[in-house]
């Protein structure tokens, strides 16, 4: 994928004069000459001779490389005699000469457009702009600005936040209520509506909600796993992907009998989401089937006898039409107006571009209000452009910089009439040249993905578009780049971690509709829709030649075939999901034909492949490589060995069983992931490999029993290692002494350490002063000293131990401040609460077996945790609560068979809102049920499942499906490890909270 075209093939070209193997002659001195004639930035209207000059660069390396390397010429499927190969080089070469001198014209004489304006910004803005330092946390947050969780305490649209209120908490309305708050994208549905979800009574009044974003009535499926999810927070007592809809649907009907339940479906623009997913899913289909001719796709008998609905959506569509026969009686639709530009809009602008100003925040320095106020009046009264607009300007009271972004605004409107794509423009203007690349990048993504953000940086620091610095790693200066973009909110936050920091984002569609346009110098763009069993796909290309290509679901096979064989030696970036039934022989027929690929992101789950064909190979461009798929198990040796230039290796749940030696090729190889896999051994070459540019290599997760060995090979004389991720290493003697040498680490996680290497390890971890998460589990019958631990570190927030311990008393003075810790099987014979009460930034606690006492106090201490996890304490008898913990939100706990009695003081915990119990006898749960309803709704009672039922087996015994066990849980008896994870953000969505991302619609 092609963003600042300049730029990026300067950075090719730099790439293949120095680093690749020998050049013709010829091809090295022309290249040489390109180079130099390349601006930083492309204008717009030189960005398509641009793509045209690296197309071409592409073709005669490609071209270079067969005619140097018999293997690719064999494989590849230009074969040309050598004299004319030479002939046609230089015909090549002669193309390329012209289209330079073409760019080098266009920059000297053309005239730039107005979209040309909104994207150009001098060197020293740029430099000014940089917020590397303005990150807070290691970690991305939502916006410090967000107006419904942020400072900004303005209401918006307060009329219509307390009538929704007042519909949603009126306990006296028996009947089902469906409220639809309708306008105009990007005026504020979203953040009102959110406004309202987060509320504290709302959240006590209802047993169960759910939030579900952008729902599809082509995902019918996939929409009601993710209801039935959330209603149970995040802990259902299924296997949610063996189940087919009407299972879905009666178990939802299951889960509301006697309940009050609240469902938000945000962003609703497929009408078809009522008769697929909310008709048939919810009660209140049986009162419009008596009053109104309504299909059902699938029938279900309702036996719930639930206590108070409500369904809350938004949309830009009308809906009247859809519950025509019972609008008096079930729907309500209010409908939000846009905000008085002189009155809330000023206002609402003021507070987000001035929150520090003195002595009253908010308040617009009298030398600016007359351009801000211009500024204001292009909002056209949404609560989205504002925002943008904001975003651009807070802070900032530089007379000169107001003067050009309103002078930009005014040259926007004479070719934009859309105030959401002016703002969008002024927006992407006013970033600094590293970040437009990245914030480009979000195009290759396809439309409605929630986008896990390590997967961002990962793509971005494969791609280049991110350097390390002396100060920071690629990935702290990728998430320096991402809370930038969030704080200017040109992409909305997804799902927060325990401690509050994201896992993931979203894009909005307008934006990324601008971001396509910007990518292909071109306002014209076609897509393509595919079908497989009622799934859609989308497929967005550019009009002339395709170099990014974005397949969901449908029949791959079908679509890479015909419509895009032609165009497959332009494609540049290839994301495909839902394989179907796409054979071995297509897919090297397909590999065969993208000759420039850059990135390919393939997940394989469906399809037959066991193996990749040789033809992965010819892909010399390579820079990012991830597959996903249960039965791919083989890498052929050839397949790895001309992949020169691949910087991330990602197989994460696959069927691969061993790595092939040729991995020793890939010396620029960044990222190596081969967690979920079968490897329990990586080959011989690690050694040498780590010598080169490895920075991560994640093997297993923290707390799965299977470990993966590294062999070292001689140790031989180098300068310290880069690598900063180790996660899933098995401890063996002489890896443990290597690590004194690692001192770049951020991320170590290792398994079946000996008694014996307790001493080499504490030294080793002394040494790593940028260390930020450590796991450490012991081996069988064997104990881990933490008193040789002698430095604190300031910067460790993440702590896991597994197995027995000594002196973890000494860890947590040389960790003050932790924000995650989890315990297991330690079998302390103390109770370890008073030593850890003091850790002022400790969010989540896990304790799994850790202590063999029969009583827990809690008196004082835990001034910031908000997630408590205990289980399996077999001796405890007695659990009493009488202060501390203020901020404690959701606290689980099970499996102590010697308590009898519920935690006693649980009303002394004054934010407590979901308690989670599992494994008790069936008279402590009803105790916890009646302590749970004296409450008065202030929080919630539920029980964890113990095994979760698996539609899809005949027969599951207990522990053997979907059910990892901790390392030592034959001897200790431990707990699975969906136990463990409960509180852990690595865990996917066992964690996730259940709330909206702060998008606005």
């Amino acid at each position: 994928m092609d963003l600042l075209p300049g730029s990026l093939l300067q950075e090719k070209l730099q790439y293949y004069l120095h680093h690749t193997s020998p050049l013709f002659p010829e091809v090295r001195k022309e290249f040489e000459a390109v180079k130099l004639k390349l601006p930083g930035i492309g204008y717009m209207n030189s960005r398509r001779a641009l793509k045209d000059l690296e197309d071409k660069v592409d073709d005669i390396m490609i071209f270079n490389l067969r005619l140097r390397s018999p293997f690719l010429g064999w494989l590849g499927h230009h074969q040309l005699p050598f004299i004319c190969s030479r002939v046609h080089l230089k015909k090549q070469l002669m193309e390329v000469r012209q289209l330079g001198e073409q760019i080098q014209k266009i920059q000297t004489d053309g005239i730039p457009t107005a979209l040309d304006n909104a994207c150009k910004s001098t060197q020293a803005e740029e430099q000014s702009s940089t917020s590397f330092g303005s990150s807070r946390n290691y970690g991305v947050r939502p916006s410090a600005y967000d107006v419904t969780g942020g400072r900004i305490k303005m209401p918006i649209h307060s009329d219509v936040a307390n009538r929704i209120e007042n519909l949603l908490l009126n306990h006296k309305d028996k009947r089902f209520k469906v409220i639809g708050v309708l306008g105009r994208k990007g005026i504020g549905k979203s953040r009102v509506v959110t406004r309202v979800y987060k509320n504290e009574n709302v959240r006590k009044y209802f047993d169960c909600y759910a939030w579900i974003s952008n729902p599809l009535s082509s995902e019918t499926e996939s929409v009601l796993r993710e209801i039935l999810r959330q209603f149970y927070f995040g802990s259902p007592p299924y296997i949610l992907e063996t189940m087919d809809q009407p299972t879905l649907l009666s178990a939802i009907d299951k889960c509301l009998d006697g309940k009050r339940f609240l469902l938000v479906l945000d962003g609703v623009s497929d009408i078809e989401i009522w008769e697929s997913v909310v008709f048939p899913a919810f009660p209140f289909g049986h009162q419009l089937a008596r009053t109104g001719p309504i299909l059902f796709t699938s029938r279900i008998v309702f036996a719930s006898n639930f206590g108070h609905g409500r369904i809350v959506f938004t949309s830009n569509l009308p809906h009247r039409r859809v519950f025509d026969t019972v609008v008096n009686q079930v729907f309500v639709q209010i409908h939000l107006k846009a905000m008085s530009q002189e009155e809330e809009a000023w206002t609402m602008f003021c507070q987000l571009v001035f929150p520090e100003t003195q002595p009253t925040p908010g308040t617009c320095p009298t030398e600016l209000e007359e351009m801000a106020r211009g500024i204001t009046q292009k909002s056209g009264g949404l609560l989205s452009v504002i925002q943008l607009l904001a975003g651009v300007l807070r802070g900032d009271k530089n007379r000169q910089v107001w003067k050009k972004r309103l002078r930009q605004l005014e040259e926007l409107d004479k070719s934009y009439r859309d105030d959401t794509v002016k703002a969008i423009l002024l927006s992407y203007d006013a970033l600094d040249l590293p970040v437009k690349s990245c914030f480009l990048y979000f195009g290759i993504f396809p439309k409605d993905d929630e986008i896990p953000l390590k997967r961002v940086i990962q793509l971005w620091v494969a791609e280049g578009l991110v350097e390390e610095t002396p100060e920071k790693t690629a990935t702290e200066v990728s998430m320096a780049y991402l809370q930038e973009l969030i704080d200017k909110e040109l992409i909305q936050p997804g799902n927060l971690d325990a401690k509050g920091d994201l896992k993931s984002c979203k894009f909005d569609d307008q934006v990324r509709s601008v971001v396509l346009d910007i990518i292909n110098g071109s306002n014209k763009r076609y897509s393509v829709n595919a079908t497989d069993n009622g799934s859609s796909g989308n497929v967005v290309m550019p009009s002339l030649s395709l170099h990014l290509l974005s397949i969901q679901g449908g029949d791959v096979e079908d679509i890479i075939t015909s419509s895009y064989k032609k165009k497959a030696a332009s494609v540049r970036s290839c994301i495909i999901s839902g394989m179907g039934k796409l054979q071995y022989s297509t897919m090297r027929r397909c590999l065969s034909e993208f000759q420039l690929l850059r990135v390919l992101d393939l997940d394989l789950q469906g399809s037959e492949i066991k193996a990749l064909p040789n033809s992965l190979g010819t892909l010399i461009l390579l820079v990012y490589l991830r597959l996903e798929g249960s039965k791919l198990e083989e890498i052929p040796a050839s397949a790895l060995k001309n992949l020169i230039r691949l910087r991330y290796l990602g197989l994460r749940r696959s069927g691969i069983r061993e790595l092939p030696a040729t991995l020793l090729q890939l010396k620029e190889l960044h990222t190596l992931d081969v967690r979920e896999t079968k490897v329990r051994r990586l080959p011989c070459c690690m050694s040498q490999l780590l010598s080169y540019n490895l920075r991560h290599i994640h093997l297993c997760s923290s707390f799965r029993r299977e470990v993966v060995e590294m062999p070292l090979g001689k140790l031989t004389e180098q300068p310290p290692l880069q690598l900063q991720t180790l996660a899933g290493v098995r401890a063996t003697t002489s890896l443990i002494e290597e690590l004194g040498r690692w001192t770049q680490l951020r991320k170590l996680s290792m398994g079946r350490v000996a008694e014996a290497d307790s001493e080499k390890l504490c030294a080793s971890i002394d040494r790593m002063n940028f260390l930020r998460s450590l796991s450490i589990k012991c081996g069988k019958k064997g104990t881990l000293h933490m008193g040789f631990l002698a430095h604190s570190s300031t910067k460790l927030d993440t702590l896991r131990i597994g197995g027995s311990v000594v002196a973890l008393d000494s860890a947590m003075k040389c960790f003050p401040f932790l924000c995650r810790l989890f315990l297991w099987d330690n079998l302390l014979p103390y109770d370890p609460l008073p030593m850890l009460q003091d850790l002022c930034n400790l969010t989540v606690l896990s304790l799994t077996n850790t202590f063999l006492g029969n009583e827990i106090n809690c008196d004082t201490g835990f001034p910031g945790l908000k997630r408590l996890s205990i289980f399996q304490l077999r001796n405890l008898k007695h659990w009493q609560i009488n202060g501390g913990m203020e901020k404690l939100e959701f606290l689980s706990f099970g499996h102590c068979p010697d308590l009898k009695m519920p935690p006693q003081g649980l009303g002394n915990l004054p934010s407590l809102q979901l308690v989670m119990v599992a494994g008790m006898d069936e008279d402590f749960n009803e105790k916890m049920e009646r302590i749970g309803n004296d409450s008065k709704d202030r929080f919630k009672v539920r029980h964890i499942p113990l095994f979760k039922h698996d539609f899809g087996a005949t027969e599951q015994e207990p522990g053997t499906k979907n059910e990892e066990v901790s390392e030592d849980a034959g001897s200790r008896g431990s707990l699975p490890t969906s136990y463990l994870e409960i509180h852990d953000s690595s865990n996917s969505k066992s964690n996730e909270e259940s709330l909206p991302p702060a998008s606005a619609s």
